[in-house]
């Protein structure tokens, strides 16, 4: 539900955003779970930022729309 509202939504648009769903649901997705090993983060729900450097902005389990949109903002301006 937070992901798909505003002010996350918009961000979608914005030059340099990405975002990425990993599917968990299946052990098929070896990619996937390796990605979320890399960060220390296996569980569901997951919410990685990055900043366009790679390094990591926002490594949560709980979060809201205003935090997603503080962390890809501030990742945006590294």
């Amino acid at each position: 539900a937070v992901l798909y509202r505003e002010p996350v939504v918009s961000l979608a648009e914005r030059p340099g955003v990405m975002f990425m769903k990993v599917d968990l649901t299946t052990n098929a997705n070896a990619d996937g779970r390796a990605l979320l090993e890399s960060v220390g983060r296996v569980t569901i729900p997951a919410l990685v930022v990055y900043a366009p450097d790679g390094s990591v902005v926002l490594n949560v389990d709980t979060y809201t729309g205003g935090e997603v949109a503080r962390a890809v903002g501030g990742g945006l301006a590294s």
